[in-house]
């Protein structure tokens, strides 16, 4: 017990103060550059959805980390220490998000308006009252997009405008920058552009209707949409609208959606400290049984640095070198095509229907019709970041036993060829469905490595990597049988990548055994 507490006292107190720092910092920093004094143009998803979940593992990794190689063996460390890491920073990240809720709570100002004509009168702010709502029906518009969740399921998003009547006598020489938003989400399967269209018209014609009734305009209070990527679909909406009328600046368009009032906004700042607690709870229960390993403590405490740094060892995997040369470009172009996306201003938990289409997936039509590109593009093409870190783990293993067992060029091959297979199997089987993500490539290194094992290839007898591949393809073999994979082109990556390997490991071989 002695032990546990002298642990506890050695880990805890670190991880608390990263905790601290993390936390406040973030939140001045946003209060600062986001909801004071407006420095920092960009959209709202990217502070709340993707840097909690980025921010925290900084602090974690320069700091807990090296703490973390005097309580875990020599053997363990790797895995416990990840495992560690990824509780920390995920008990950080899910209380953060829940702060920055209840700064929002205590920051954001509401003003009490009679009608929309009073806005200009006070600073813009997030949340308005209105005691006069009329919405000039004549001129409402509206933007849907399709959301792939599966291979089967979408999600289709509905957005609504309609602009808010100001006064008659105003009415015909001032631009409409004031518009009343509403959204609407619906779990689909997938719909060809005649239904989709059925789908949308009758969407609009339903709130309409309810406008009509005074169903869905009866609301007390309204938020401000922020820029986000919300707020883009609505300017989307207003946009869509077939008509020669002028609308306002974006930057100037306020689109008003009917919310709860801030002061609702109760149970944040409880929620962010239970999620904390409840987070620290298990760190300190993992905690148990473990033990000081002597020399690491001794190594500590003197300031000398380790002889093997793990985060240095795997960042040096982002560069080509000889075990991992290929495997490195192809994870680069992941990261780098996926950046390339993201900083383009697409900053969605999943890229719509027509946002994956612009940035080449793979479908029957476009591909057939002499865009050919895709077939390649795709392979590095993700739908998420969500979607891409496993893929990209998966191929980090994955190289780690293949690629020694060719020349640069045929494991090149390989993976391009199994990708190019799938590719085609994909847009054969699903005439209509998008195809993306590169698991194709992934699966005919799967290929490779049963062909190896098949051909009782020595080096893969006895290796904990084996395990680890047999969890990964087990987990991707029921995403497809849940629809959440494309089944058709890692089955044509799997099955080309079996033959390709075979063959070019035999040639290989052969030629070796020549020379």
């Amino acid at each position: 017990m002695k032990n546990y507490f002298s642990i506890v006292k050695f880990i805890i107190p670190t991880f608390l103060l990263i905790s601290f720092l993390t936390i406040s910092g973030f939140l001045i920093l946003q209060w600062l550059l986001i909801i004071e004094y407006d420095i920092l143009d960009i959209d709202e998803e990217l502070w709340r959805q993707i840097l909690p979940f980025i921010f925290p593992y900084i602090p974690l990794i320069i700091w807990l980390r090296p703490r973390l190689r005097v309580i875990f063996d020599n053997r363990s460390y790797y895995k416990s220490s990840y495992s560690f890491l990824f509780l920390a920073g995920f008990t950080i990240s899910i209380s953060l998000i829940f702060f920055q809720a209840y700064l929002k709570s205590i920051t954001e100002k509401l003003t009490e308006l009679t009608s929309i004509e009073d806005i200009d009168k006070f600073n813009r702010t997030r949340y308005y009252s209105l005691k006069y709502l009329t919405l000039d029906t004549t001129k409402c518009s509206s933007y849907s997009e399709l959301r792939r969740e599966g291979k089967y399921s979408y999600q289709m998003k509905f957005y609504f405008t309609c602009p808010i009547e100001i006064d008659t006598l105003k009415k015909s020489s001032e631009v409409d920058r004031h518009f009343y938003g509403v959204s609407i989400k619906e779990n689909i399967e997938y719909l060809n552009k005649e239904e989709k269209d059925k789908l949308h018209d009758f969407f609009h014609n339903q709130i309409l209707e309810k406008i009509g009734n005074g169903e869905i305009t009866n609301f007390g209070y309204f938020e401000n949409l922020p820029k986000s990527q919300e707020k883009n679909n609505f300017l989307k909406a207003i946009q869509s609208r077939n008509t020669h009328e002028k609308i306002g600046n974006e930057a100037n368009i306020l689109v008003l959606m009917p919310s709860r009032h801030k002061d609702t906004f109760t149970n944040e700042l409880a929620l962010a400290t239970g999620s904390f607690l409840i987070g620290l709870g298990i760190i300190l229960l993992c905690l148990i049984g473990t033990k000081f390993n002597e020399p690491e403590l001794k190594r500590y405490t003197s300031g000398e640095k380790p002889i093997n740094d793990s985060v240095v060892n795997e960042l040096k995997f982002l560069v080509p070198e000889n075990g991992h040369f290929i495997t490195s470009i192809l994870v680069n172009l992941n990261i780098i095509y996926f950046l390339l996306i993201t900083f383009s201003g697409v900053y969605n938990e999943y890229l719509t229907e027509d946002e994956l289409l612009y940035w080449g997936a793979n479908t029957r039509n476009l591909t057939l019709a002499g865009e050919w590109w895709r077939i390649i593009s795709c392979m590095f093409l993700h739908n998420s970041l969500m979607h891409m870190i496993p893929n990209i783990f998966a191929l980090y293993l994955l190289s780690i036993l293949a690629e020694p067992f060719f020349s640069r060029l045929n494991y090149l091959i390989i993976y391009l060829t199994s990708g190019l297979c799938g590719g085609l199997v994909s847009i054969w089987w699903f005439p209509e469905k998008l195809s993306f993500g590169g698991e194709s490539g992934l699966f005919g290194l799967f290929g490779v490595l049963l062909g190896l094992l098949l051909l009782k290839e020595e080096k893969l007898k006895n290796t904990e990597y084996l395990i680890y591949i047999s969890v990964i393809l087990v987990l991707y073999l029921i995403f497809g049988l849940t629809g959440q994979n494309d089944s058709a082109s890692q089955f044509g990556g799997f099955t080309s990548g079996s033959l390709i390997g075979i063959i070019l490991y035999r040639l290989d071989k052969r030629r070796k055994t020549n020379c």
